[in-house]
């Protein structure tokens, strides 16, 4: 589906572009016509009136293209800057605490088993950090899966908006 979200915008970019380069061989053709009718004066300034008025269409059709654009990707890429950075945060802090379980693992398999205080010490460390493992794993899966189905939703959000803008126009 956000493929064929990005894939259905970059139509529509695409669709505009074709129709500018129409409206533009048109707006020559225009030209062209009025320069054969430029002993009518009336025939003249009339295509004439009527390419200025298709230049200024054709002006606020890019405008619209490129404010639509700039607002939808300017939308997607604020979000996912921001989310992608609770993600990376969130798995450096899972690196650093899956780096401490491995390392207490070591450590209790080689804990020297007449040194009962000690290995007791490790123990403990060992559950503690085994238990703040998996609830850091948690959280990072979960922000994870939030990101994913938040990227649904600002696509969405963000394909509204450009079809928004075009309506308005």
């Amino acid at each position: 589906m956000n493929l064929f979200s990005f894939h259905s915008l970059k139509l529509q970019t695409f669709n505009f572009f074709s129709l500018a380069l129409s409206l533009r061989a048109f707006i020559n053709g225009v030209f062209e016509l009025s320069v054969y009718f430029e002993n009518d004066p009336l025939v003249s300034n009339r295509l004439d009136e009527i390419n200025k008025f298709l230049k200024k269409q054709l002006q606020y059709q890019s405008m619209l293209v490129d404010q639509k654009n700039r607002a939808v990707s300017r939308k997607l890429n604020d979000s996912l800057k921001r989310e992608i950075n609770k993600v990376k945060e969130t798995k450096r802090h899972f690196d650093k605490i899956s780096e401490d379980y491995d390392n207490l693992l070591v450590r209790n398999s080689t804990c020297m088993k007449s040194k009962s205080n000690e290995c007791e010490e490790i123990s403990n460390l060992l559950k503690a950090t085994r238990s703040l493992f998996q609830h850091t794993a948690l959280d990072y899966v979960c922000q994870i899966s939030c990101l994913q189905s938040q990227k649904r939703y600002e696509i969405l959000d963000s394909v509204s908006m450009s079809c928004t803008i075009c309506h308005q126009y």
